[in-house]
């Protein structure tokens, strides 16, 4: 049974306490915006509550949501999201970045040499609101 009751946690990695009531632009928070490490708590869909796992969620990288202007139009690229993947099971999960994550964690998971500058250029947009000039 899917629950909708908001629940603040202590996280499984930092040991932080996590509110997950507020303005933080998702609904279902289950990652410390300090380290974030997540839980394995959804099973099939985002917010279902459903998995029996419980393990540690490891932030292994960044992608983008799909997004399009409309129907017949080009995609562009959408929402910045968290790739998680779970130490106990090995499913792989993404999760919304809210409002409240440490933008330099996230920036720690496109420090790879192997993530093209656009890439970079693009999540440093997200999150910091503004064009940002890419020194090489």
């Amino acid at each position: 049974m899917k629950s909708n009751i908001k629940e603040n946690f202590k996280c499984l990695h930092c040991g932080k306490h996590v509110s997950a009531i507020g303005n933080i632009g998702t609904r279902n928070r289950n990652h410390c915006p300090f380290c974030l490490w997540s839980k394995h708590v959804d099973e099939t869909k985002t917010g279902d509550r459903l998995s029996k796992c419980g393990g540690k969620m490891h932030p292994v990288g960044v992608t983008f949501k799909k997004s399009r202007d409309g129907k017949w139009k080009k995609a562009k690229i959408g929402e910045l999201m968290l790739m998680h993947i779970c130490e106990k099971c090995g499913k792989v999960n993404l999760n919304r970045i809210a409002a409240d994550d440490d933008p330099k964690e996230i920036m720690k998971l496109v420090k790879n040499k192997s993530v093209s500058e656009e890439i970079k250029h693009n999540v440093k947009q997200q999150l910091y609101g503004k064009e940002i000039i890419i020194q090489k």
